[in-house]
């Protein structure tokens, strides 16, 4: 995996950007700024509130099909901080596509063993897929 920062994060989504049907640069950060779509899911969901949980699964469908599995975790794990990472590792479960480690945004190692799982929103995902 490439370790991200502010100043390659774009250069590595144009890189790995899979979306023939993009027609502008608009639509391209749109398409970059799905784990902020995530993100405000997570937030939700932690505040006690109920979510679109199929929405959820497909933002991380959308971010997967646009830049591919490898390129679409790297930037999740850029993008969403350390607070939301028992979201992510239910999700990326339920999925089935969760690394045993990974680079945060602060470029330190995470193992994702260490990572306390969300039980609640993983049989909440279940329940509604």
């Amino acid at each position: 995996m490439k370790i991200l920062n502010e100043y390659n994060f774009f250069d590595y989504c144009k890189e790995n950007y899979k979306n023939n049907h993009c027609m502008s640069e608009k639509e391209f950060f749109n398409d970059c700024n799905t784990p902020k779509f995530i993100k405000t899911l997570f937030r939700k969901h932690v505040c006690g509130k109920e979510i679109n949980y199929k929405m959820l699964i497909n933002h991380f469908k959308i971010l997967f099909n646009t830049f591919g599995e490898d390129a679409g975790l790297n930037i999740l794990f850029y993008k969403v901080e350390d607070y939301y990472y028992p979201q992510l590792k239910s999700c990326l479960l339920y999925l089935k596509m969760l690394p045993s480690s990974f680079y945060n945004h602060q470029q330190k190692m995470i193992f994702t063993s260490d990572i306390i799982f969300d039980d609640k929103l993983y049989f909440k995902i279940k329940e509604n897929n």
